[in-house]
């Protein structure tokens, strides 16, 4: 095991526990953007790890304790088979047509986007209005709007670059 592969799985399983039990394919992944956003943006040395490792010092809501993964939640299986798109950077046109397998390597890190990431943009953070709000995210990031634009919502989540 290499530890792209244990980025990647972890991306995937973290960004399924923030999403939460009822949570869409679509809001997983969006949360998986906004860490490789914090990746991308070098947070914590731009190291994927120490990223999600760090992620409840700037939540955006209250600590809520991991729920347990269901291996036949439909949304969860969808969202996995799309994680690798996240980490690598894929669009969904490359990804149907089956173009990442040919690109080089470095074609395959290079930024791209479609749909959903381009909703979420350079979005870092994520909160659920129907979730208890942490004083961190209010103070830093709600109560400061100039700084942190909201990039878009979806369902009860709203992103903030």
């Amino acid at each position: 095991m290499t530890l792209h592969e244990v980025q990647r799985a972890e991306l995937a399983l973290f960004a399924a526990r923030a999403a939460g039990t009822r949570a869409s394919a679509e809001q997983m992944k969006a949360i998986a953007c906004c860490i490789r956003n914090r990746v991308r943006q070098g947070w914590h040395g731009g190291n994927w790890l120490a990223v999600m490792e760090h992620a409840a010092e700037t939540a955006g809501n209250l600590f809520r304790p991991a729920p347990a993964l269901d291996a036949e939640n439909r949304s969860f299986l969808r969202w996995i088979r799309e994680a690798d798109d996240v980490y690598f950077g894929y669009n969904e046109a490359q990804r149907e047509s089956g173009i990442r397998d040919q690109l080089s390597p470095a074609q395959k890190i290079a930024p791209q986007a479609s749909g959903l990431e381009d909703a979420v943009g350079k979005a870092v953070y994520w909160v659920f209005i129907d979730e208890p709000i942490s004083a961190w995210f209010k103070e830093h990031v709600l109560d400061k709007a100039e700084e942190h634009r909201n990039t878009a919502s979806l369902g009860t989540m709203f992103f903030y670059e």
